[in-house]
């Protein structure tokens, strides 16, 4: 039985339960984190801080607000920071052939500055070294968000690509060649974190040499000897956020994400298990039909090749032109599939005239007597 053509394998299937998959990893990795995040110690004040790191390097949740050591001044409003986002966008748009206008935005850069170490302070006048923020997670979210939006024409953006160097200028027009699309301007939005703003931090608190921060105080949370409290991201793995939630409000987010990830990943299976099960079952009855038809039409075709035998199969037209109307007539022009009804269907290819026009609609473009390819057409006689 020839089953090239059958497919049994649903690719659209097999495409939802691979995102599924991918949603099920990403539901994981949120989970894992509300746990660590979970787990970590919520220290209501600095001044308690060197009795929970005693012991030696503990993950623990602060609040307090940024103090303006190791602050910078922001690009566009040149405010004092200690983290910055700096997103520039291009807009395009070009007219399509129907006449309607398409629209894209292009971001060309995306920069985020932070403080090499800044410090934390509450209402006990505590200051906690954080060390490298850069490599925070949560950054993009930052406590008391300030944007920043500048708006640039086209023939402003241009020149000031030009004055920037001519490659940089050449590089936006071939964009405008290449792709169809016209620059229409540039929007610049700057996110930053300025210095006395609240932030929480979910980190490795440990204890340093006081000669190994880079500026001191005089007001840092110390220990015993000559050692400072620093905060930093776990040695061995763990969570580092920098945020403007509370230490509940981030676990109850890794919570929600982790959730809708799950849902996902539950909904896209479900779909991916029902289409493969539909295209097996779907190919399976497929191929039991095909089946079944061929021994009807065997059986048809042995029991025509017996009448021939016998001799009971007459001539198309009779001696005096009339149509013969005997029962082996019948049996010869009967439907070699469902054998009750005339066969009137011609095979285009072949030439076979072997079935009714009902079975040839359910055979399809495949002849029951030869299976060569073909398109069947009806005859009326």
């Amino acid at each position: 039985m020839d089953t090239a053509d059958i497919g049994f394998v649903s690719y659209a299937g097999l495409a939802f339960s691979a995102v599924s998959g991918c949603f099920w990893l990403v539901s994981s990795a949120y989970g894992e984190q509300a746990r660590s995040v979970k787990s970590a110690t919520e220290c209501k004040s600095l001044s308690g801080l060197p009795e929970l790191i005693k012991g030696g390097p503990k993950l623990v949740a602060v609040s307090g607000q940024v103090s303006e050591n190791d602050s910078f001044a922001t690009e566009l409003t040149g405010q004092p920071c200690v983290i910055s986002q700096v997103k520039e966008e291009i807009h395009l748009q070009r007219v399509c052939a129907s006449g309607r206008i398409a629209r894209d935005t292009t971001t060309v850069r995306d920069t985020r500055n932070f403080s090499k170490g800044f410090t934390l302070t509450d209402a006990s006048k505590k200051h906690l070294h954080v060390l490298n923020a850069i490599e925070a997670r949560g950054s993009s979210l930052t406590s008391e968000v300030i944007a920043t939006d500048q708006a640039e024409k086209r023939d402003d953006f241009f020149d000031r690509k030009f004055e920037q160097g001519v490659l940089s200028g050449m590089a936006m027009l071939g964009v405008e060649l290449s792709s169809g699309y016209v620059v229409t301007g540039r929007v610049t939005t700057e996110r930053f974190v300025r210095c006395g703003a609240p932030i929480t931090i979910v980190g490795e608190a440990a204890s340093v040499p006081r000669a190994s921060v880079d500026k001191c105080c005089g007001s840092e949370v110390r220990l015993l000897g000559d050692r400072v409290a620093v905060i930093r991201r776990p040695a061995q793995g763990g969570p580092f956020f920098i945020g403007n939630k509370s230490l509940q409000e981030i676990i109850y987010d890794l919570s929600v994400n982790a959730k809708l990830a799950k849902w996902a990943a539950i909904g896209c299976g479900t779909v991916g298990v029902g289409l493969i099960t539909w295209k097996a079952a779907s190919a399976g009855l497929t191929l039991f039909r095909r089946r079944r038809l061929k021994a009807r039409v065997v059986a048809a075709n042995r029991r025509i090749a017996a009448a021939r035998a016998a001799g009971q199969v007459p001539t198309p037209e009779g001696a005096d032109g009339e149509r013969p109307t005997s029962e082996a007539a019948d049996v010869a022009n009967a439907c070699c599939v469902c054998l009750a009804m005339k066969s009137d269907a011609v095979y285009t290819a072949c030439g076979h005239m072997c079935t009714c026009w009902d079975c040839a609609q359910r055979a399809g473009n495949r002849c029951p007597m030869c299976r060569c390819d073909s398109t069947a057409v009806r005859v009326y006689m």
